[in-house]
């Protein structure tokens, strides 16, 4: 069976989207901003499980069941630094497509990043931007349950 960095991997490869699959990292992100500088306009970094994943405010993801989950982080090159808003609004693009895809299910963001259904957490976002003279990329990681269920959701 394939897990959920391989299916996204062959997505990728499809789509002609340059990236990096790694069965087991420290962290997406912290590999996609050590590496942010020698890739393309876009480049994806993915991986089964994280021994040290981290979200905002230096809090820890914590990785569901190997292979259950979405682990990536996105690098996008910029034309110039995003504005201070743009976590909060990618935030909302996670919750938007989450309802548009399970319409009628209980869905909730606690701003600017963290996707509920119910009370439980199944994703979070890690909105990051970082520069080399001008140079300036954009991080998105994002941890996203997929087959693991959460703690407390009843099935």
């Amino acid at each position: 069976m394939n897990t959920i960095g391989e299916w996204t991997g062959q997505i990728l490869e499809n789509q002609l989207v340059p990236f990096d699959y790694i069965e087991r990292l420290k962290s997406t992100s912290d590999l996609a901003k050590a590496t942010a500088f020698e890739s393309g306009p876009l480049f994806v970094t993915i991986c089964d499980i994280q021994d040290a994943g981290r979200g905002r405010g230096g809090n820890v993801w914590t990785s569901p069941e190997v292979g259950s989950a979405l682990l990536a982080t996105w690098s996008i090159k910029m034309p110039r630094p995003p504005q201070p808003i743009a976590s909060a609004l990618i935030g909302l693009a996670l919750f938007r497509a989450a309802e548009q895809a399970f319409p009628g299910w209980a869905w909730s963001l606690k701003p600017p990043n963290d996707l509920f259904l119910g009370e439980c957490k199944v994703a979070g976002l890690l909105v990051e931007s970082i520069s080399r003279g001008e140079d300036i990329r954009l991080l998105i990681g994002i941890g996203l349950n997929v087959r693991a269920q959460p703690l407390g959701l009843s099935e």
